[in-house]
């Protein structure tokens, strides 16, 4: 992982493979179903789940710019993403980072992030959301793509009108 955009993780064509024995000689790059990455060079303080959906489709591991954190206690992982993305954390960050042109904050201060933490029911709620929410972006960016490409297709007249049929 290498990216993260609108609070998900990317993958891009363009995905560096690393080799398997690389990945396993060093357990802390692996992600896993509801670990975060947290980004900590350049734009910093971006943080984002890795889903099921991602955690089935690929076997992944952190580039250098990211953080993994992996919760050890019972803590929603979507609710912590949205606390992660708030301004109330990038203020915090603001106060540990270092570097000018290249800004950077150290995983040691990542830990002393203040995380408010809510009853866990509430965690629940909050995450069921934030999941509908990723999942309704991912929706409507593909539904983009595809009116798009109909748009083309139009100006082509190459569209395929038995699409219009399927849908009704």
């Amino acid at each position: 992982v290498q990216e993260i955009k609108k609070e998900y993780v990317t993958i891009s064509k363009n995905t560096v493979m690393v080799s398997k024995e690389k990945v396993e000689e060093q357990p802390q790059i692996q992600l896993k179903k509801n670990d975060l990455v947290f980004s900590k060079d350049g734009s910093l303080g971006f943080a984002a789940v890795i889903s099921e959906e991602l955690n089935d489709t690929y076997k992944m591991c952190t580039s250098s710019t990211l953080a993994r954190i992996r919760l050890l206690k019972e803590i929603n992982p979507y609710y912590l993403n949205l606390v992660l993305n708030s301004d109330v954390i990038k203020a915090q960050i603001s106060y540990y980072l270092s570097g000018i042109a290249q800004p950077h904050i150290n995983q040691e201060y990542i830990k002393q992030l203040e995380i408010p933490i809510l009853d866990e029911f509430i965690q629940e709620q909050i995450g069921e959301k934030m999941r509908m929410y990723e999942k309704a972006s991912k929706q409507s960016l593909e539904l983009i793509t595809e009116a798009k490409k109909d748009v083309e297709d139009l100006i082509k007249a190459t569209f395929d009108e038995s699409k219009l049929i399927k849908q009704q």
